[in-house]
């Protein structure tokens, strides 16, 4: 082939490439921006091509390689920690490519570590949160976030809490920052009714004084916390466990009798002094058998 030719289509091409795809890179640099963007959300960012499908090819050793249809970048990654992006128009020529000649360099951009956040925020809660029944939880309170670089983050919260019933519930917080980072930290809610045994001890000393006999104190006493149950006095056993350390709201039970315990060996009896509601030490004249814990 003529060696003219040849010189003649490569300064052509070299001059159309000029003339179509002139240097619009940023001078050669430091950059810091405030949002930490990704690799090549720093390469479109610093130049006017348009870059936004660039896509990643591969990288070798510390040259990492993204192309698009017009355009070819090579990212180098230096030892300290800088780093020297190219972008390369692609040869209009195949004919010029098969003979090696390397695409068109259009200008070069610099930055260094600070571009990147790979660093996800850290969530610091507790692993359980306990709170009363009715008594929502002040999240803000119990959640601490914090970013490498974020000062300011919010999180969301993914979790169906019914504080009007006891039970455990899973919560799932959650946590992004400006560079797309995420964390996720899973903790369980419980709701307990800590003053459950407590409001049938007061709903037992809310009778004193009332005509009935044992077993309608202690049924009574029952409905304020949601049960609803009648029958002998040694038919409340069923309705817990025993216990050998009582706590006020326990049931006593003995052989044809039944109380409410309240506390400091006391308990509240039914059916006494003319069948009146009184308060008197939990041994008595029938024989005593033992606690019931109520479940709840």
């Amino acid at each position: 082939m003529n060696k003219k030719f040849i010189a003649a289509q490569i300064a052509l091409c070299n001059s159309l490439l000029v003339f179509t795809c002139p240097i619009h890179a940023n001078d050669v640099t430091p950059i810091t921006h405030k949002r930490q963007e990704t690799m090549m959300s720093v390469v479109d960012e610093n130049f006017s091509q348009d870059l936004s499908d660039l896509e990643y090819i591969k990288t070798d050793e510390n040259v990492h390689y993204f192309e698009n249809n017009i355009y070819s970048v090579k990212v180098n990654e230096k030892e300290d920690q800088t780093y020297s992006a190219t972008i390369y128009v692609k040869s209009i020529s195949p004919f010029l490519a098969k003979l090696g000649f390397p695409a068109y360099s259009l200008g070069s951009i610099e930055f260094d570590e600070t571009v990147f956040d790979t660093q996800a925020p850290v969530i610091e809660v507790e692993d359980e949160i306990v709170t009363e029944l009715a008594q929502e939880i002040n999240f803000d309170e119990m959640i601490s976030v914090t970013d490498n670089v974020d000062t300011k983050l919010s999180y969301t919260i993914d979790t169906e809490v019914d504080y009007s019933k006891e039970g455990s519930y899973p919560c799932i917080i959650s946590c992004t920052d400006t560079a797309g980072n995420e964390t996720k930290k899973e903790i369980t809610i419980k709701v307990k009714d800590e003053a459950f045994y407590q409001r049938i001890a007061d709903a037992a000393l809310a009778q004193l004084g009332v005509y009935q006999d044992c077993t309608m104190l202690v049924t009574n006493s029952l409905k304020a916390v949601g049960i609803n149950f009648h029958g002998a006095p040694y038919a409340y056993s069923t309705l817990g466990e025993w216990t050998d350390n009582p706590v006020p709201g326990d049931i006593c039970i003995y052989q044809g009798h039944v109380a409410l315990y309240i506390g400091n060996g006391q308990a509240v009896h039914g059916g006494w002094l003319g069948n009146q509601t009184v308060i008197s030490t939990v041994a008595c004249t029938n024989p005593f058998i033992g606690y019931i814990h109520v479940n709840h």
